[in-house]
C-alpha cells in the first residue's frame, strides 16, 4: 500500500472529506472534432482507496494498493463516493416527535415540510 497524491487543475468538490472511496474509470474518444467528445467506461469503473489526506496545493491523498491496482491516467475520469456506514442523513430511532413554533407577531406562512421513513429494524 502506498500514498498515491491526485492534483487536479480546478477546485475540489467542497463535500469530498477524508474517508470517501476514490473511484476512476478511462475515458474513451467518440468524435474526431472537439477533445471534450469523450464518454466514461462505466462498465470499467475502478476504486482506488479511500482518501487519508488533503494534500497541499489542492489535491487528495489516496491509500492506494499499488500492486493490484494500477494508477489512473492522465484523461481518466475521477469521481469519488462517500462511506454509508458514517455519512448517512436521515434519523435512527423509533419515532421522532417535531413542533413547529412560530413566536412573532406578524403572519408566517409555512410553505412546506418533508419527512423521511424507512425500515431501519425489526
Amino acid at each position: 500500500m502506498q500514498i498515491l497524491t491526485l492534483t487536479f487543475p480546478h477546485p475540489i468538490n467542497d463535500s469530498v472529506q477524508v474517508g470517501d472511496f476514490v473511484y476512476y474509470t478511462p475515458l474513451t474518444t467518440v468524435g474526431t472534432v472537439s477533445p471534450f467528445e469523450k464518454q466514461d467506461n462505466l462498465a470499467n469503473v475502478i476504486q482506488l482507496g479511500p482518501i487519508v489526506a488533503f494534500a497541499t496545493g489542492g489535491g487528495i491523498d489516496v491509500m492506494w494498493d499499488d500492486a493490484n491496482i494500477s494508477a489512473p491516467g492522465v484523461d481518466d475520469f475521477i469521481m469519488f463516493g462517500k462511506n454509508k456506514i458514517v455519512n448517512t442523513s436521515s434519523l435512527i430511532g423509533y419515532y421522532a416527535d417535531v413542533k413547529f413554533v412560530i413566536e412573532c407577531t406578524y403572519k408566517a406562512v409555512l410553505f412546506s415540510v418533508c419527512s423521511d421513513i424507512f425500515e431501519s429494524s425489526k
